[in-house]
């Protein structure tokens, strides 16, 4: 709930008039450029590539819950349950999630003139009280993402490998070793280093 209310808040924030520094949706996708004119001439073709590398990075972003599904599913009470979970949990949050991260950047673009990708930036422009709730609701929803998501999953991958020998605690402490010894940081330098190198890279992988 906290997730869903902080995500709320930032599309309230960027299109709400007044509140983002605008005078409502029209001008925060405007004066960021992503308004479309319906009816405006296309060329065949144009914005394929972009389309294609997003595309990719989604995918790219849900493969490894997709591979790992069955680590998480065999605890579900019955086969509805879990297809249902993936069709309602996977497809849902994922539009809207990023429909609020197009309406916060472009907000944040409109306001400040200048392009954005972290969520941060966001709350640079909120209150101080509000921008440190949302700071803190948007670390705990990371970590307890990353805990199910990136550790459980390899951590048993590691442990089939030599299930006799190994234990599950180890494997998990190998995992987040690895995750560090990667360098995350030089990952997220730059959005495009991070969506088109990284995500798109294991996403083809």
């Amino acid at each position: 709930p906290a997730v869903v209310g902080l995500f709320a808040a930032i599309a309230v924030w960027a299109l709400a008039s007044g509140l983002g520094g605008q005078d409502g949706s029209g001008d925060v996708l405007r004066d960021s450029g992503l308004e479309v004119e319906f009816g405006a001439p296309v060329e065949l073709g144009d914005g394929a590539a972009a389309w294609v590398a997003g595309a990719n990075c989604v995918v790219s972003y849900w493969s490894t819950v997709m591979v790992n599904m069955a680590d998480l599913s065999r605890f579900c009470p019955s086969q509805r349950d879990q297809a249902l979970g993936q069709a309602l949990g996977i497809p849902v949050p994922n539009f809207l999630i990023v429909g609020v991260g197009i309406v916060g950047s472009a907000a944040v673009f409109a306001k400040t003139g200048r392009v954005s990708w972290v969520p941060m930036d966001v709350f640079a422009a909120w209150p101080t009280w509000a921008g440190v709730i949302a700071g803190l609701v948007l670390a705990v929803s990371t970590l307890a993402v990353n805990v199910a998501v990136n550790i459980i999953p390899p951590a048993n991958d590691f442990l089939n490998m030599f299930p006799a020998r190994l234990r599950w605690r180890g494997c998990a402490y190998f995992t987040v070793f690895i995750a560090v010894a990667i360098c995350p940081f030089y990952l997220f330098h730059t959005p495009g280093g991070f969506a088109l190198r990284f995500i798109g890279g294991y996403g083809v992988v």
